[in-house]
């Protein structure tokens, strides 16, 4: 693993791990869809641009990701789609 994938997917699992809502929750945020999160971060990992730096990266991913309700979404970044 590149120094780039690691510095991001520690940064999204710090993020999902720190997250309250996540780790209270036993809904829609429950086990399952963390693990699936996680997934997703390794998957987008594979797929940063060279000019993205691995914080942006990671703060992209969780803006789409983990976005709370009534915040407007950024712009989003094509590398985020799953291939």
């Amino acid at each position: 693993m590149d120094t780039k994938t690691y510095q991001f997917i520690t940064a999204v699992q710090t993020a999902i791990l720190a997250d309250p809502t996540l780790i209270a929750s036993t809904g829609a945020y429950g086990r399952n869809n963390v693990l699936c999160l996680i997934d997703d971060a390794f998957d987008t990992a594979t797929r940063i641009p060279e000019n993205v730096p691995a914080h942006e990266a990671a703060m992209r991913f969780l803006a789409y990701r983990l976005g709370h309700a009534g915040e407007e979404a950024p712009e989003y970044p094509g590398w985020l789609n799953r291939t």
